[in-house]
């Protein structure tokens, strides 16, 4: 009896020996499609929708775009970045690139031209978002039409709560306030990993 007890036990240990050797290897596997697997199939992706954008644009309604198509294109040369601009902040978008919230300002337009992108995963346009300092500037190209934004606030000296919408107000802060400038509002994840945080940078249009 002894014996067949220390057996089960035995053959138990094994099978919880085996399932947590399995979830490690899974949890691997995530980790590692997320963090490379995921990005070398987003940049190459990235880099086509760019191409086929920049190849057909003629002319942009944003408000006729579907949610995910590409409406212009993110370069931040401090951190050799280079994204499609992408209508929407939903998985679509992010996957595809930096997403744009159809809520806020056009590119160029007085208001507040706001965009969302991952720093992990999916391509990570934001990836070096962090590292951005006060002064740096973004350019976003629409067609033909090219505008630059300098950084006023660097992304890493302010964070706010997933749900604090007023850093997407037309002037950030003050929701009962009429926009009289061009400005720019980019957002990330604040952490690594998933969180509520988020790390947000303002900057404003250079004439």
């Amino acid at each position: 009896m002894v014996g067949h007890a220390q057996g089960r036990r035995s053959r138990l240990f094994g099978v919880v020996v085996g399932v947590l050797v399995l979830a490690v290897v899974a949890g691997a596997a995530c980790i590692a499609w997320v963090g490379w697997g995921s990005t070398a199939w987003a940049s190459s992706h990235q880099a086509d929708a760019l191409a086929t954008y920049r190849a057909g644009c003629t002319g942009q309604e944003f408000d006729a775009a579907a949610d995910g198509e590409v409406i212009g294109s993110l370069s931040i040369p401090a951190l050799d970045v280079e994204a499609p601009i992408r209508k929407g902040t939903g998985g679509v978008s992010l996957r595809g690139g930096v997403g744009w919230y159809p809520t806020s300002a056009e590119p160029g337009q007085v208001g507040n031209f706001a965009v969302a992108g991952y720093r992990v995963g999916y391509g990570q346009p934001f990836a070096g978002l962090l590292d951005l300092d006060e002064g740096d500037e973004i350019t976003v190209q629409v067609c033909q039409d090219t505008y630059t934004y300098v950084i006023d606030v660097a992304p890493r000296d302010l964070t706010v709560a997933s749900d604090d919408g007023w850093v997407l107000d037309a002037v950030p802060g003050r929701p009962e306030q009429l926009p009289t400038e061009a400005v720019m509002t980019l957002t990330a994840n604040q952490d690594l990993l998933p969180t509520g945080d988020r790390a947000v940078g303002f900057a404003h249009l250079q004439e």
